[in-house]
């Protein structure tokens, strides 16, 4: 018996040794590089400034500015803050930690600034009101780079009993590009399959910085069965894809809205309710079936896979 409890004990103790091994191999950031911590309190500012100066009448002007005053403010150079997001993209989780940050320091910013708690996150995280509920089932903040498989993010879930029939899916996100050169092109796309196996899907195409939405909605009272999607940023032209210019698509206060809507008459429709932020001036909607898009888009830019 106690030779049993000694070697339960050293098993134990070797166990603990071991996890502490572990933990304490794994990586830091390099000393040449920009900490974590710095580099959200050097992006929290960064993106405030470009917020202010996409409200100026000169914003190129603007934002070199406001981007040297950033600069100055933490005793940086430009080329450090590149050379650091450099390194943070080929090491995109540690990005993804930083933005999961950022997105609730940026939204609490807004809040401070007398935007109201519905501008911001008007149904919570996975919360309802009423008929209507954010049931987006992953991060609210992620960045896309041009590398594979870190261009892509995808989503699927099965529906369950809160879905109604005639509900209306409506995604939304804020997105804003980092890029030092080449084309903005990222594609968000969102498919509903309903009960009889038939599909409506809507794409759109983003390429500024501003406020998305798309839409779906199941008119004919067919009840939605299952939900996918996926964010992709493209590669654009044959040189931008093999350039070592950084290129980032930053999507934040990412929502998935799901709204009972009554439908008093089924009226057939050949194509599904869709819509793109007309306040925001966002390019239109396409109905296309889903898997057309996917085919399309993997032609493009080869498989997706979701980001890590």
């Amino acid at each position: 018996m106690i030779v049993r409890k000694y070697l339960s004990f050293h098993i134990l103790l070797l166990g603990l040794t071991l996890a502490f091994v572990l933990v304490s191999c794994k990586p830091s950031v390099p000393s040449k590089y920009l900490s974590p911590g710095e580099m959200e309190d050097i992006l929290y500012d960064y993106h405030l400034t470009m917020a202010m100066a996409d409200n100026s009448s000169d914003r190129a002007v603007t934002q070199r500015v406001y981007l040297d005053a950033v600069y100055k403010k933490y005793g940086i150079t430009e080329a450090e803050f590149d050379s650091s997001m450099v390194y943070y993209t080929r090491h995109i989780d540690r990005l993804h930690d930083i933005y999961e940050n950022l997105s609730e320091r940026l939204s609490d910013e807004a809040l401070s600034l007398g935007a109201s708690a519905s501008d911001i996150n008007i149904y919570g995280a996975q919360g309802t009101k009423g008929d209507t509920a954010n049931i987006w089932p992953g991060s609210r903040a992620m960045v896309l780079s041009q590398q594979i498989p870190y261009n892509s993010s995808s989503f699927s879930f099965k529906a369950d009993s809160a879905f109604h029939k005639g509900d209306r899916l409506n995604l939304e996100f804020d997105a804003q590009f980092l890029f030092q050169s080449g084309m903005r092109d990222g594609i968000a796309v969102i498919a509903v399959k309903f009960a009889n196996d038939s599909v409506a899907s809507q794409m759109l195409h983003v390429s500024n910085t501003q406020h998305y939405v798309l839409s779906v909605e199941d008119r004919d009272n067919l009840l939605i069965k299952e939900v996918r999607g996926f964010f992709l940023l493209g590669n654009g032209s044959a040189g931008d894809a093999k350039s070592p210019s950084m290129r980032l698509l930053v999507l934040q206060n990412i929502r998935l809205i799901r709204m009972h809507v009554k439908h008093d008459t089924p009226e057939p429709s050949k194509t599904p309710f869709g819509t793109a932020d007309s306040s925001s001036g966002s390019q239109p909607v396409h109905d296309i079936p889903t898997d057309k898009a996917i085919n399309r888009v993997s032609e493009q830019q080869g498989n997706l896979q979701p980001v890590h």
